[in-house]
């Protein structure tokens, strides 16, 4: 028939032969011209439809949680493609993302502000500020939880997923302004400063803290981790010893092991500081030693009666006999003094007896008024005798929690009580502020640096044990078992704890400033990530 010209054709000939036609050029996709709901718009037209089709997202999400259907976001997302294929459609869906990222907590923020809340107000507002700002990592993933939520999806699996998702981008996102500025506790750079190094558990604190200490658990690599965590303790011990030494100038040499040899160094040091002070020294009573004697006389009144009759016996026969009608007394005296009263204060404060603990602190408090008055004495040497005084005070409290350790190395718990009960303030008020002597060290210590896993911990460790491998053999497979078998030596020896806290703390000034700039920015940058992802799926 194609040869034939088509004069030749007859008329049903020609209506097939034109029926033929339309069938293949409808056949050619070609054959249509190509539609494009966007054809015809401006560009600002299409930057607002993508703000509107990203807000409309939200409210098909909402829609969804009431139970509109699955169907519909398919459906939605395949009428948006042709417009978010178009740089306009996506800088106007970027512009609702940030916009939209600050509007949930916004609203909180607003209405925590309402006279209506009372004090439930103030924790609304502080939730609002929270998602705006999200400065933790819980936060952060509540706000991604809460996004992923209202996002679109076919399904309830999706919908889980996404909220997953979302806070687990969220949660990291957030991190990022923690991993440029940490937010350090202050007590372990006090610590840090003071030449003690906290593990990386106890140096994180919370949640990371308990994971360490049930590390403990684990055969042969929990040594590791408890050696470590004891290692911040002698620190601690060290650092408070060496607090005692400082005003005179000394350190604890690395070959005096911490105990017992270290408390007889550092009262040794200080006795032949002042020791070798008093030769050049006279002492006369004067008033405001007797209104002392006075004051320590009235705190002994809840001493039972045999006690107090000792204290008694002891001033007279120490103090009261040495000055005679008023005269003074020479260096070689004082001396005499001072070791007799260093001595029974030393012993009664060791004697298992809770009395003559007792009668041991009130002696102390003597030896502390008597050393006053001495320094008063001597104005030309007050400067020397401030120094040596200072290190007994410090050395007072050390004592004193090394009496209530194990071989006399303390806890930081049993150093920050010793401090507090030697803070001579009326109801311990000093202590209550922070502002007791050596507090500044015992605090930080007991906050950083104790155990915090609750009784025994034995779920935690159960745990962690089970974590490490189960049953007898199988930590030979555990992946685990293998990660912490490289990781756990590489961090807890001394110069892996000391990189480790390094990197805990440490960081440019620059990278500082910026995580410290960042966490306005952490919402937006949530909510693009997660709508970027939600939107390809």
């Amino acid at each position: 028939m194609s040869d034939r010209a088509l004069t030749d054709l007859s008329d049903d000939e020609l209506l097939e032969l034109a029926n033929a036609k339309v069938k293949t050029s409808y056949a050619d996709p070609g054959y249509l011209p190509e539609y494009s709901p966007t054809k015809g718009m401006t560009e600002n037209q299409k930057v607002l439809s993508g703000a509107g089709a990203r807000l409309a997202d939200y409210g098909l999400g909402l829609k969804q949680l009431f139970g509109a259907p699955g169907e519909l976001a398919a459906e939605k997302k395949a009428l948006d493609a042709p417009l978010m294929e178009t740089t306009e459609g996506k800088i106007g869906a970027l512009g609702m993302d940030i916009a939209s990222s600050y509007g949930p907590g916004g609203v909180l923020s607003l209405a925590g502000k309402a006279p209506m809340l009372g004090k439930m107000g103030a924790k609304v507002g502080a939730l609002g500020e929270g998602l705006m700002m999200p400065r933790t990592m819980g936060q952060g993933a509540s706000l991604g939880a809460l996004q992923g939520a209202v996002s679109p999806a076919e399904d309830m699996g999706e919908r889980g997923f996404n909220t997953a998702a979302s806070s687990g981008v969220g949660a990291g996102v957030s991190f990022l302004p923690r991993l440029l500025s940490p937010q350090t506790n202050p007590g372990v750079l006090a610590l840090k400063k003071e030449g003690v190094t906290p593990t990386p558990g106890q140096a994180l604190g919370g949640g990371w803290n308990r994971a360490e200490e049930a590390l403990g658990s684990i055969p042969i690599l929990g040594d590791l981790v408890k050696n470590q965590r004891s290692r911040a303790v002698s620190e601690l011990n060290e650092a408070a010893f060496n607090r005692a030494l400082k005003p005179i100038g000394e350190k604890i040499p690395p070959d005096v092991a911490i105990g017992r040899n270290a408390v007889e160094y550092v009262g040794d040091k200080l006795s032949q500081k002042y020791n070798a002070l008093l030769p050049q020294l006279t002492t006369t009573m004067d008033p405001q030693f007797l209104t002392d004697m006075q004051t320590i006389r009235a705190a002994a009144q809840t001493l039972p009666a045999a006690q107090r009759k000792q204290l008694n016996d002891i001033v007279k026969t120490q103090i009261g006999g040495k000055f005679r009608n008023g005269q003074s007394i020479d260096g070689e005296t004082m001396k005499g003094i001072e070791s007799e009263l260093s001595r029974l204060s030393r012993n009664f404060q060791r004697d298992p007896s809770f009395d003559s603990r007792e009668l041991g602190g009130r002696i102390e408090e003597v030896q502390d008024a008597f050393r006053s008055m001495v320094q008063r004495s001597n104005p030309q040497k007050a400067r020397e005798l401030s120094a040596i005084n200072e290190g007994w005070a410090n050395f007072k409290r050390v004592q004193k929690a090394a009496v209530a350790g194990t071989d006399d190395v303390f806890t930081a718990a049993q150093l920050d009580r010793a401090v507090k009960m030697s803070d001579p303030s009326k109801d311990k008020a000093r202590y209550a502020e922070g502002k007791a002597l050596m507090q500044d060290l015992s605090g930080p210590g007991k906050t950083v640096l104790q155990d915090k896993l609750p009784d025994s911990g034995t779920p935690y460790r159960s745990l962690a044990a089970l974590a490490a491998g189960g049953a007898a053999g199988a930590h030979f497979l555990n992946p685990w078992t293998v990660a912490a078998a490289g990781a756990i030596p590489a961090l807890y020896n001394p110069l892996g704890q000391k990189a480790a806290l390094a990197a805990l703390t440490m960081r440019p000034r620059v990278a500082r400033q910026i995580g410290e700039g960042l966490p306005i920015l952490t919402a937006p940058a949530v909510t693009v990530t997660n709508n970027a992802r939600n939107n390809g799926r």
